[in-house]
């Protein structure tokens, strides 16, 4: 690239003739051909960004619907069940579309016959709303479709209390479909998008960070 950068400012020291205060074609050639360099080296960045938005997007996404999930439990007194397990299409550690097990939303529109929280709704009491009890704040968002998610175990349990009755946490990846892209991966064949996670303790606390080296590292 310098050495077409550097044969293409030769040319243009040549002795071309231009109306006063114009350009001339050759001038407009070079500028164009600089631009077209400059945006084809810059694209990688634009979709690497454009990417990564939307995993962190998604990740909120699913922080929140869990804060409220939690938040919604103890207010109705009950215990809840997440039962992953239940979606005939769901694996431990395995990247899948949000709508294999964590979304009770169709991309039709149409709702799940599986419910992963259907324990929670029985014991909720009639009077109370328990079709708000969901794992992702706002189902069908479309970044859903630009996403793979796993999660590292298919039961976990809220107590009414807002703790957990789990001996283990519950980790939510989340990473881009597109991170092993030409333009999403470096020399060596690694991702440079970066794999977001939502994490809840045994002790009820739910946060998100970045999955570095096997754990859920918390921003700041």
């Amino acid at each position: 690239m310098p050495r077409l950068l550097k044969n293409l400012a030769s040319i243009q020291k040549q002795t071309i003739h231009t109306n006063d205060g114009g350009f001339s074609l050759l001038e407009m050639i070079v500028a164009a051909t600089i631009v077209g360099i400059t945006t084809t080296a810059a694209l990688p960045d634009f979709q690497r960004g454009i990417a990564q938005g939307k995993v962190d997007r998604y990740t909120n996404n699913i922080e929140t619907g869990f804060f409220n999930l939690k938040a919604r439990v103890s207010a109705y007194k009950v215990g809840c069940e997440i039962n992953f397990s239940i979606h005939p299409d769901f694996k431990v550690n395995t990247f899948m579309k949000p709508t294999d097990f964590l979304e009770l939303q169709n991309d039709d529109g149409s709702r799940k016959t599986t419910d992963h929280l259907e324990s929670c709704r029985t014991t909720t009491d009639p009077s109370l709303n328990s079709q708000a009890l969901r794992v992702v704040n706002i189902e069908g968002a479309n970044e859903r479709s630009d996403v793979l998610v796993s999660a590292t175990t298919g039961v976990f349990t809220f107590t009414p209390a807002g703790t957990t009755a789990s001996p283990h946490d519950l980790t939510i990846l989340i990473q881009s479909k597109d991170a092993a892209a030409s333009w999403a991966v470096n020399k060596r064949g690694e991702s440079r998008l970066l794999t977001r996670c939502v994490e809840i303790t045994g002790n009820g606390q739910v946060y998100s960070g970045t999955w570095i080296n096997g754990t859920c590292t918390e921003a700041g």
